[in-house]
């Protein structure tokens, strides 16, 4: 049966995933649309399918029903682009990878990049996928003011605003890291335009890292 490319749509939902021929389905997992798709990529939260039914009813502790919101194992990216032949693919890999280098841990979380046949129109074709690990944090445009204001409007948006610093200190640290990442983000070959439309980048706040 022919099968709608997913590099052609706006946005995939879990039966989109599973109905892939190379995810396999039924499983134990639940894919969920990221809130933050990329322009190069699809990106879709890898649930496990226990913890998505207890967001949803809930659980019940000291008489008090609670949703615990699941958390992301991995995100999956499918890629939109396009690739002629292997080589094709293989450069855009190894562009991905470069930028990695330069920003991954700290400003970049860690991706493992893999080719697979999609099949899903009648013939066998390239497609880039990636599982990139998931990061808690708020993301901020590392090219804005960064007045103390809105530095401190993240603060008060994370789940667990407490912290044993100053509210100073703490938005010292933020900027800090934000010109962190743009020093390394200049050292990157722009000419190759290596960071149109990435994604995954992420300024976590100081005490709200998710794990590298």
């Amino acid at each position: 049966m022919t099968q709608e490319d997913p590099r052609d749509k706006p946005g995939l939902t879990h039966e989109d995933v599973v109905a892939l021929n190379f995810v396999r389905a039924p499983g134990i997992y639940v894919y969920r649309r990221h809130y933050r798709a990329g322009l190069r990529s699809h990106i879709m939260q890898v649930l496990v399918g226990e913890e998505v039914d207890r967001e949803r009813t809930g659980v019940v502790a000291a008489g008090v029903r609670r949703f615990p919101k699941a958390r992301p194992l991995k995100m999956l990216r499918i890629f939109r682009a396009r690739f002629r032949h292997l080589r094709e693919a293989e450069e855009e890999l190894s562009r991905f990878k470069t930028i990695e280098t330069y920003l991954a841990p700290l400003y970049m979380a860690r991706s493992n990049e893999f080719l697979v046949d999609f099949t899903g129109r009648g013939q066998r074709e390239l497609l880039l996928c990636g599982l990139q690990e998931y990061m808690e944090g708020e993301a901020i445009n590392p090219w804005n003011r960064l007045d103390d204001k809105e530095i401190a409007s993240l603060k008060e948006r994370m789940s667990d605003p407490e912290s044993p610093v100053s509210q100073k200190e703490w938005i010292a640290d933020v900027r800090s890291r934000a010109e962190g990442f743009i020093r390394r983000l200049q050292r990157v070959d722009f000419k190759g335009r290596l960071c149109s439309g990435s994604r995954g980048f992420r300024q976590p706040a100081p005490d709200a890292r998710g794990p590298d």
